[in-house]
């Protein structure tokens, strides 16, 4: 997803860039400097530096603090006159990020007060039927009486891909006025994680109740300890604070170990689908072989015909297995039904299986249904546990839905625009879209006993009335079942605690305190 300018306005933005490095080969080039560790050691890179902090640090200005962390620098601009110091974080950590070469870095080292730096990394993110779908809304459920709560005063700092200010789902007509205390800011930036940190820290001073992070490393470039974890250092400062973190567990699923956080103080959420499928679309082959799925795309235009199928991946090239951009160029594909692997190998095997000399299909688009089952079922996209940089602790925590999330989207989706002023939505799955939901259950959590007017509860004791409380079988009684697996239920590991349950989680019975 591209940045959006005018007016999208983000709390913080994190988008994807496309790096295209240009290697110019020309006769002889000196080749740089390199460490015997393999590095280029006049290479500036950004870097988040840990530093003790200096006597009365509480009673610093901002000023006086940013020129604490200058003086860890060999000079304040690079030869190009940016400057070094990127970030002077006050809250989230102790420490500030700045443009450094690893032989800088290594100076650094010598000098009283520094702990440590690590090299800041890019962050990858990780979307309404589902209130109804946790019972908020039912005779029983949480909205269901006149002194109905609805987090009012809570206050969730969205660390995401940003909003877009005039889309409905954010006009505040008839919103009553901001909470006392909260500082409002739209951080706009970039994916790397100096700048998360510097969202975190000015969420803190902005009086944040809850962080939403719908971010993360991909599993390859995880730390491997939780020192070298700054974005948890930052979660760990603002926990401290009385801020409760949410954060995405990853969508690198199925593979064990490869979560996104796992940090003991995060709280870490999977995936899982509910019992809607938003549109039933049903493939028949000619064969009479009928495949069912869902479908948002609704054409003007259907018939009933069987039309020729094709499978661009049969020559085994990855861009035409999943048919990524550009990748069917050459390939007569008009007036034919494509197919493309999504990772339902089963079907996909089902399909290639039936090989005549002209295969055919034909597709149909119903609609809405309810009661699907399994449901809820772990998402087979969902990060799943071990942590192998934690201990090879126990993490995931719980989760919550996450597929085909309803939600607000920045510009026109669809193979045919119409070029009209819409406010546009678009389904999105994700642990990304499953994190807004425990973050908005926590708020609920906190406005309730807000309005019982009882003593707010620890971050770890609302971690606590979450985990303890959670579902671990499906509408039907049974294990909360593994797409994965295609056959068996989800373990600890892979579902963490199992599914929220809202009404569970606000009178827990018992809340542990750590």
């Amino acid at each position: 997803m591209g940045e959006f300018k005018g007016e999208f306005a983000p709390f913080v933005v994190l988008a994807f860039f496309l790096s295209f490095n240009i290697l110019l080969l020309v006769h002889g080039q000196l080749l740089p400097i390199v460490s015997d560790h393999g590095e280029n050691i006049s290479q500036i890179k950004t870097y988040i530096v840990h530093v003790l902090k200096p006597e009365g640090s509480n009673f610093l200005g901002a000023e006086d603090l940013e020129n604490w962390h200058k003086s860890f620098l060999p000079n304040t601009t690079l030869d190009t006159g940016e400057p070094r110091l990127l970030f002077s974080y006050k809250e989230a950590i102790s420490g500030f990020a700045a443009r450094l070469t690893p032989e800088e870095v290594r100076d650094m080292e010598k000098m009283d007060g520094f702990l440590r730096a690590n090299p800041s990394k890019a962050l990858h993110l990780q979307t309404t039927y589902t209130h109804d779908f946790l019972n908020l809304s039912t005779s029983f459920g949480v909205w269901s009486t006149s002194n109905s709560f609805y987090g009012e005063g809570i206050i969730i700092g969205v660390l995401d891909t940003g909003i877009y200010m005039p889309h409905p789902s954010f006009d505040d007509t008839g919103m009553p006025p901001r909470p006392a205390g909260w500082n409002v800011s739209c951080y706009l930036q970039t994916p790397c994680n100096d700048k998360v940190i510097g969202g975190i820290d000015k969420a803190i001073q902005d009086g944040v109740h809850i962080l939403q992070m719908s971010f993360g490393l991909p599993p390859l470039y995880l730390p491997i300890s939780l020192d070298e974890d700054d974005v948890a250092i930052a979660t760990y400062s603002a926990m401290h604070k009385g801020i409760f973190p949410c954060t995405a567990a990853g969508n690198s699923g199925p593979d064990p170990e490869t979560l996104s956080h796992a940090a003991p103080w995060d709280m870490v959420i999977g995936a899982t689908t509910t019992d809607r499928r938003i549109s039933r679309a049903t493939v028949t082959l000619g064969n009479g072989t009928q495949f069912h799925g869902e479908s948002a795309y609704q054409p003007n235009m259907v018939t009933d015909k069987f039309l020729p199928l094709v499978f661009p991946g049969s020559n085994g090239r990855f861009r035409q297995l999943y048919c990524l951009n550009n990748s069917l160029n050459g390939i007569d594909v008009r007036d034919k039904i494509v197919m493309c692997d999504v990772g339902n190998l089963d079907n996909i095997e089902k399909i290639i299986l039936f090989q005549t000399l002209h295969p055919t299909a034909k597709d149909h688009l119903g609609g809405t249904i309810f009661d699907i089952r399994p449901s809820p079922a772990l998402a087979y996209f969902s990060s799943r546990g071990l942590v192998r940089y934690n201990g090879n602790n126990v993490k995931l925590d719980v989760t919550a839905p996450g597929v085909n999330i309803l939600s607000a989207w920045p510009v026109e989706v669809g193979l045919f625009l119409s070029g009209l002023k819409i406010k546009p939505f678009n389904f999105e799955s994700g642990t990304s879209m499953a994190t807004p939901h425990v973050s908005g259950i926590v708020a609920l959590i906190m406005s309730k006993l807000k309005n019982d007017n009882k003593r707010q509860w620890s971050t770890s004791e609302i971690q606590s009335a979450l985990i303890t409380t959670t579902d671990t079988f499906d509408l039907d009684g049974k294990p909360i079942y593994d797409e994965a697996t295609l056959s068996g239920s989800a373990n600890i590991l892979q579902r963490g605690a199992g599914q929220v349950n809202v009404m569970n989680a606000m009178d827990p019975g018992l809340a542990l305190q750590h």
